[in-house]
Parts: structure tokens; C-alpha cells; sequence
């Protein structure tokens, strides 16, 4: 990448990087100056943070925390990564703590953050003990955002509740009835070329990933036929 981005450095023709120096150099160069400038960034001005829970391979608990800024330098709205933390309490309380010690660590004032963002789990979103009542009642007026995903999936699946509930257990039968068989798949492979129906798989349907509803409903309708 080097090389092409600067063609006419002789410096850079002479470079040779592995696996092992590569990761040093962003890690501990690249990485560590754009943090660094990051960091400046929340000590001098407001920001919101958006935070979420993740699990590694190594099963250990990581929280993202990623602010969200002005950027003068472009003069618009920026998101970057300030840093990962490894949390071993996932409480509310813990997840409160941990934010609260990254940011005293950076040496970045608490009462810069005017915003907050995260998913609608009670952890985060919980009006009694959640993280979001910990950080209001730090900084009152902190604005507080859920996930709009989240929020449209409630509504959707309220809006829907007058309908018979087996129109969704069928989705599910549907696409389980295929994934757990690799003998049905190859069957309905020759179903498709009989009748005359593009080959295509039936998705999974996942109950944390919405968008799969459509992708499985455009399938039947696509594949009624041979179903």
C-alpha cells in the first residue's frame, strides 16, 4: 500500500514488511498517535459515546467505546473508536465504572460527554440501575438515544401482534425445516429444477437480526413453487 501511495519515495521501495512489524507499526505507531489525537479531541470539546458489549474469542468481555465529535477538520460529524476495554462485570454498574475509569485515565473531563447511545437492554437502558440512569445522574443533561433498529423491531412486532401467530412460527419452520437436513436441501435443489424455480437457498431466520424476516418472506414468495 506504501509503495503505491508513494510511488516516487525512494525510502519506500526499500521497504519490507511482515505480519509481526506490520502490527507493531499500526498498533504502537499508527494507532497510538490517532488515539492520542482522539484524546485531545475529548479534552477540549463535547461528545457522545456509543457503547456496546461484545464477547472475544478468547469468551473474554470487551466493551467499544466509540465517541462521536465535531471534526473541525472536516467540518462535520465524526465517529471514532477511543478505545476497547476488557470488563469482567457486566452490570450496569460495572460497565458504568469501567467508562467512567477509561476516561479519567485519558484525563477527559466526564461532563464533556453530552450524549449516549447504545442498545435497548436493560444493562444500558434500564430507568432504574441501567447505565444510562448511572450516567444521568452524573450529568443531567445528557441526551440518551436507544437503538432505532431495536425501537422499529418492538413497534414492528407490536403492530403485527393482530395477526395469527403462526404466519411467524412457519417462517421458523420453514427455514429449520432445511437448515437442520443436508438430504432436504439436495432435494429441494431437484424440486427447483423441475419446476422450473431459481436455486436458491431458504435463510435462516434470526431472531436478533430483523432484516432476516424479509430475506426469508422474499424466499417463500420466490420459492412457493418448489415449496
Amino acid at each position: 500500500m506504501c509503495k503505491k501511495a508513494f510511488p516516487d519515495s525512494q525510502i519506500v521501495k526499500k521497504i519490507t514488511l511482515k505480519k509481526t512489524k506490520i502490527s507493531y507499526v499500526i498498533q504502537d505507531g499508527i494507532a497510538f498517535h490517532e488515539n492520542q489525537s482522539l484524546t485531545d479531541v475529548c479534552r477540549r470539546q463535547k461528545f457522545s459515546i456509543i457503547i456496546d458489549e461484545s464477547t472475544d474469542i478468547s469468551v473474554s468481555q470487551i466493551l467499544a467505546v466509540v465517541v462521536r465529535y465535531f471534526d473541525t477538520s472536516i467540518e462535520d460529524v465524526a465517529d471514532a473508536l477511543l478505545d476497547t476495554i476488557s470488563v469482567e462485570n457486566g452490570t450496569a454498574i460495572g460497565l458504568f465504572t469501567a467508562v467512567k475509569d477509561l476516561l479519567k485515565k485519558k484525563s477527559i473531563p466526564l461532563s464533556n460527554v453530552i450524549g449516549f447511545g447504545s442498545d435497548n437492554c436493560s444493562t444500558m437502558m434500564g430507568v432504574k440501575s441501567g447505565f444510562q440512569k448511572l450516567l444521568r445522574d452524573e450529568i443531567p443533561s445528557v441526551f440518551v438515544i436507544g437503538c432505532v433498529c431495536h425501537s422499529f423491531a418492538l413497534c414492528s412486532s407490536h403492530a403485527v401482534s393482530v395477526l395469527p401467530s403462526y404466519l411467524e412460527e412457519f417462517l421458523a419452520n420453514v427455514s429449520s425445516y432445511f437448515s437442520q437436513s443436508g438430504k432436504r436441501q439436495r432435494d429441494f435443489v431437484l424440486i427447483q429444477e423441475v419446476t422450473g424455480t431459481s436455486i436458491h437457498k431458504i435463510p435462516k431466520l434470526a431472531q436478533t437480526r430483523w432484516l432476516s424476516r424479509e430475506k426469508i418472506i422474499s424466499a417463500i414468495l420466490e420459492q412457493y413453487d418448489a415449496l
